[in-house]
């Protein structure tokens, strides 16, 4: 097929899905209509990736309108099927997290008080959390007391990897060079940090990467038009994850061993940098559109949440056919940003729609079996967003007292 076909083709596929019903179960689209795209410029591709309206830097919202204030919390569990294990849950605009067992109850919380609360945490095996607030990055024990502080513009999501922290960063810069959209852009870095001190070891501009890859028409396009206000500073990439994958992971295909995933939201892509911090592999223009949570799974397959344009959808995919094996959707599932999904270890998958606060666990057939909706409301009644709900099972939780875990898996 030829570049032009074979791209025409990958939008198609894009549009018919997007615009599609229930999804959910084994699908067998070809990698023609998956697959990465052709290193070239092809601009009808770029403006159905990345339209002007979507270049400036995002706004996001702390809540959202609810129609029946009272549904909150665990309103859906079906005990005989939903995965056992305790639930990471934590709100915008509040500067705490805490553990909730799947009937709702709290079992452990965590709370220190930061400017504009905490937008991200993330679990550590001591206990302790990781935690991306508005102006800074820092480390806390199990019992809330600052182990580290590290200040800047840390956003969205990070993974640990040993003795190492990947966080994304971002602060405005100049336009490296002329014909990139805007004269000021938000420059995306991945930060490697030290676990143990937060200090600095690494910085990876994400920028200089696409640029100096075959990629670059992905960002190569003209400034977006004049509106009311000035458009002072772009988002050319948007990087909203990141994911460390092991070199010896035993199923990864080659080009993802010892890769850095790269979620970029504003290019609708997935990449893999490898350890010359180059573009090893890219998936996702023209077929999704502006993803978040990308994962790589123990089975080598990739785990994605779609946020789409009307409707979102959760992907599985192979990622050495670019092959779709499985897919999730349904008519109420959607979240304009955020979102993240994760596959348990029953085979069920944990969706977070982020902006209603809403959390559903789905079987492989597409059955929802626990169902969460955020309890932590505004003054006025609308429900606070909840960016990403983790569950863990028992074996991850060692750092926690036995008396509690046996309260939620039973005795050991």
């Amino acid at each position: 097929m030829s570049r032009s076909g074979s791209i025409a083709l990958a939008i198609c596929c894009f549009l018919a899905a997007a615009g599609g019903g229930f999804l959910i179960g084994r699908t067998t689209a070809s990698p023609a209509a998956t697959g990465a795209p052709d290193a070239a410029d092809t601009s009808d591709l770029v403006d159905r990736i990345t339209p002007p309206n979507r270049l400036a830097t995002l706004g996001y919202i702390d809540s959202a309108p609810v129609a029946d204030p009272s549904r909150r919390g665990v309103v859906i569990h079906r005990r005989d099927a939903a995965t056992p294990g305790l639930n990471l849950h934590y709100s915008r605009t509040r500067s705490s997290a805490r553990l909730i067992d799947n009937e709702g109850d709290t079992v452990w919380t965590w709370s220190y008080e930061v400017e504009g609360g905490w937008s991200h945490a993330e679990l550590l095996p001591d206990g302790g959390l990781l935690v991306v607030a508005e102006r800074e990055l820092l480390r806390l024990t199990p019992r809330s007391q600052p182990v580290w502080r590290t200040p800047g513009g840390f956003h969205h999501a990070l993974d640990v990897s040993g003795d190492r922290v990947y966080a994304l960063r971002h602060l405005p810069i100049s336009a490296p060079e002329p014909g990139l959209a805007g004269e000021r852009i938000l420059a995306d870095r991945i930060e490697v940090l030290d676990l143990a001190t937060g200090a600095g070891l690494e910085s990876i501009d994400l920028i200089d990467v696409v640029l100096g890859s075959p990629y670059r028409w992905l960002v190569e396009r003209p400034a977006p038009p004049q509106r009311e206000s000035p458009l002072t500073v772009v988002d050319l990439l948007h990087a909203n994850d990141v994911q460390r994958i092991a070199a010896d992971h035993p199923n990864a295909p080659p080009a993802l061993r010892g890769s850095l995933l790269v979620s970029l939201r504003q290019l609708s892509a997935v990449v893999a940098l490898d350890e010359r911090r180059e573009i090893s592999w890219i998936w996702g223009p023209g077929i999704l559109f502006a993803q978040h949570d990308p994962t790589l799974l123990p089975s080598g397959n990739l785990l994605v949440f779609d946020n789409g344009v009307e409707r979102s959808r959760v992907l599985e995919l192979d990622p050495s056919r670019y092959q779709i094996v499985w897919q999730y959707s349904a008519p109420d599932l959607f979240t304009r940003t955020r979102g993240s999904v994760q596959r348990l270890i029953s085979g069920h998958t944990l969706i977070t729609e982020s902006n209603d606060g809403r959390v559903v666990e789905v079987t492989p057939d597409g059955e929802i079996v626990w169902e969460f909706l955020n309890p932590d409301m505004t003054a006025d009644g609308e429900r606070l967003v909840l960016w990403r709900m983790v569950r863990f099972g028992r074996e991850q939780l060692q750092a926690f007292p036995d008396e509690l875990l046996d309260r939620v898996f039973g005795p050991s």
